[in-house]
């Protein structure tokens, strides 16, 4: 992404302004320019290939944003949030979500609610293959056999630490995907 501005290094000195306020930005808000993270404006303007006042003026707006923390002889820093301020950002994104989600129920397809249905039953045989990957790793599948009940003895076999997750795994996914197929409803697919 920037090396694309670095052909605007000749362009006026508000549109560089603007690109370099753009990238900088667009760093911070992805996370590659972490918060508490210095915002230095030499790498900043080398980075995009221009001048540091571009970088300067970028900087100040991101401060009147309150994307970032201008401290006197110490530079920029991205800012950090508060926790009052976490839980305002999560309030509104929940208020939002919920209206979107609101909004999405009324206006959708029976064709999109199907190829979400079966979007999100991938996503829940990934997330079941992988937590069961990763109990066989940690050796979780396996108790003592003290504390086990006597009825439960004989399914011993069946959980431990040696991969034999996958074969509950492959038999559960199976299990749903035939329901599935079928047309029974995946609530239905009871878990080993």
């Amino acid at each position: 992404m920037l090396e694309v501005y670095g052909q605007y290094a000749t362009s006026t000195g508000p549109l560089r302004r603007h690109l370099a306020y753009d990238a900088i930005r667009a760093k911070i808000l992805s996370g590659e320019f972490p918060p508490g993270s210095t915002l230095s404006e030499a790498e900043l303007a080398s980075l995009l290939g221009i001048s540091r006042t571009p970088v300067r003026e970028a900087l100040q707006r991101l401060q009147e944003d309150g994307l970032a923390t201008i401290l006197p002889r110490r530079g920029a820093l991205v800012r950090i949030l508060t926790l009052p301020e976490v839980r305002e950002i999560l309030l509104v994104r929940e208020a939002l979500e919920g209206l979107a989600a609101r909004l999405a129920a009324t206006h959708i397809s029976r064709a999109m609610l199907e190829g979400l249905r079966a979007q999100w039953q991938d996503v829940l045989d990934t997330l079941e293959a992988s937590t069961l990957q990763a109990l066989d790793k940690q050796g979780c599948n396996s108790t003592p056999r003290s504390s086990k009940p006597p009825a439960t003895e004989r399914w011993r076999g069946c959980w431990r630490p040696s991969g034999d997750a996958s074969r509950v795994r492959d038999r559960s996914t199976f299990t749903a995907r035939a329901r599935r197929r079928s047309g029974a409803p995946v609530s239905s697919v009871k878990s080993i």
